[in-house]
């Protein structure tokens, strides 16, 4: 891997317009990942001609409209497989760029981020991984890091028709995670082979010693590097399994894992199970009535097409909005904290595709991300946050679950990679003091970071409605530099009253002292 990768912030997304043989880009050759403003080289095998490339270059503020920053005209050098093109950028952001050749157009998308400073963050930011299926195991932990996850989550694959010993239990992922600085959150998820994956009955419920008997060699072997357990994923999805089973087989692996000579195991129950992704708070209930010992309760909190503020009804859902969106969920689970119980979302998301028609293509994610994360981080809901997918599923554009990825299959990455880097520089490290909503929607927040001593303050409207409005936002006077959604930097000074345009996505002030 090259050496730019292990620092790099920087992501192109690379898709062709064919206007004759095919010229590619060179994904080996080009700074795929680097950190900060400056040039940005691009190698584009099958192309020779040197002559002078037109570079056409946009980005997106926040009330979601594309805005031009002119025509570039770009002298390429041969290189190797092709030639190669130094793209000059000044800031940081997300930019849409057309590179015009003797024999293509190809689009490229840029993606320029600030330093990540290294301030612990308030609360754990993990991403899902899916590194057995995705491949590129290095490629997408390094890019993890570089995003600015504090740790990932993936699979640990129990097969019930192996001995349960530390060589049969393969996750290479798990010491390359840990080298490169990454926690993780290992699910252990049945093998779809052996029986107990689709369906579960009584000879898989007799399978639960087997079960934590794996558990104790997995810990064993992975001690140090595991940063807690999850145990099944989704379990309801299991045909056949309830609750009670459920609970059952989670008290025999607690009741293992709390004798391991091993130090602490950090045991997560629940795994997102039962009804509307455990958001009823039925299986977390059962836990907590029938005294099983985990050291936390996961929840996967999806709401499919809907943004977070608004949220989706739910016949079963009883408090006083019937709606499951962030703001009921602190309501509805505030007695989990209050118990003492440390609550997870171990799988939330939204896929790039959107319900409404006047978001340019894969800016709705980033708007969703945006508005869940910054709310999230308000009422402070879980003590764990996994952002699922850090990779598309697959290739159909027009499939929900093929599209969660903060990256394309292609490697290439969306608006949202953009939007959720910059808020982990921005806000992850801090904790929110203050606030208010306007009667238009506009949200203004104030986070603190107390290792730092620095002020934040984040705006953004709700919706998702590409428009412009100017609202006042109400901050003290003083200088402030400014980041948009995707951290295009400006300086900002404020002596009265402050008048913004406010879109979607949102725009970070940061103090200066």
């Amino acid at each position: 891997m090259k050496k730019a990768l292990v620092s790099a912030a920087v992501l192109i997304l690379i898709s062709y317009h064919m206007m004759a043989e095919a010229a590619s880009v060179s994904y080996a050759d080009s700074d795929l990942i680097s950190e900060g403003t400056g040039n940005k080289n691009i190698v584009i095998c099958g192309e020779k001609s040197t002559e002078i490339l037109r570079v056409e270059i946009s980005y997106f503020n926040a009330a979601l409209q594309e805005e031009g920053m002119g025509i570039k005209k770009i002298k390429p050098k041969k290189s190797g497989c092709g030639i190669l093109l130094s793209l000059p950028f000044e800031n940081f952001g997300y930019y849409k760029t057309r590179i015009f050749t003797a024999s293509s157009s190809i689009d490229a998308a840029l993606v320029v981020l600030p330093k990540l400073e290294e301030a612990a963050f308030s609360k754990e930011y993990f991403v899902q991984t899916h590194l057995r299926k995705n491949g590129r195991t290095d490629y997408l932990i390094s890019l993890a890091r570089l995003i600015g996850f504090s740790g990932i989550r993936d699979q640990i694959i129990w097969n019930s028709g192996d001995e349960p010993k530390a060589e049969n239990i393969k996750s290479e992922y798990i010491e390359k995670a840990h080298r490169e600085g990454l926690k993780v959150l290992a699910t252990i998820t049945p093998a779809a082979s052996g029986g107990c994956r689709n369906s579960w009955g009584p000879s898989c419920q007799e399978k639960a010693g087997l079960l934590s008997d794996f558990l104790e060699e997995a810990v064993k072997k992975y001690k140090n590097e595991v940063y807690a357990w999850e145990i099944l994923n989704e379990p309801q999805n299991i045909k056949g399994m309830t609750i009670s089973d459920y609970l059952s087989v989670l008290r025999i692996v607690a009741d293992r894992a709390r004798q391991l000579q091993t130090g602490n195991v950090s045991l997560i129950g629940c795994g997102g199970g039962w009804v509307a992704g455990g958001v009823l708070g039925d299986c977390i209930d059962a836990i907590q009535k029938k005294r099983v010992p985990v050291d936390a309760v996961s929840i996967h909190p999806y709401m499919g097409f809907e943004l977070p503020e608004i949220g989706y009804h739910h016949k079963k859902y009883t408090d006083s909005s019937d709606y499951v969106n962030v703001k009921s969920l602190s309501e509805r689970l505030l007695r989990v904290k209050q118990d003492g119980l440390n609550l997870w979302i171990s799988e939330i998301g939204w896929p790039s595709i959107s319900k409404y028609k006047s978001v340019p293509s894969g800016l709705f994610q980033a708007v969703a991300l945006s508005h869940f994360y910054l709310m999230e981080k308000k009422y402070d809901l879980a003590r764990l946050v996994n952002w699922y997918d850090l990779q598309d599923d697959g290739r159909d554009l027009n499939s929900k679950e093929q599209n969660f990825g903060l990256i394309t299959a292609a490697v290439s990455p969306k608006p949202s990679l953009a939007a959720l880097a910059v808020f982990l520089r921005m806000i992850g490290s801090k904790i929110w003091v203050n606030g208010s909503v306007s009667s238009t929607g506009v949200h203004l927040d104030e986070f603190y970071s107390h290792e730092t001593g620095e002020k934040v303050f984040a705006y953004w409207r709700e919706g998702a409605v590409a428009e412009k409005a100017n609202e006042r936002i109400d901050v003290p006077a003083g200088k402030y530099i400014k980041y948009d959604w995707d951290g295009r930097r400006s300086e900002l000074y404020v002596n009265g009253k402050l008048s913004q345009e406010v879109g979607p996505l949102p725009v970070y002030l940061v103090r200066v002292n």
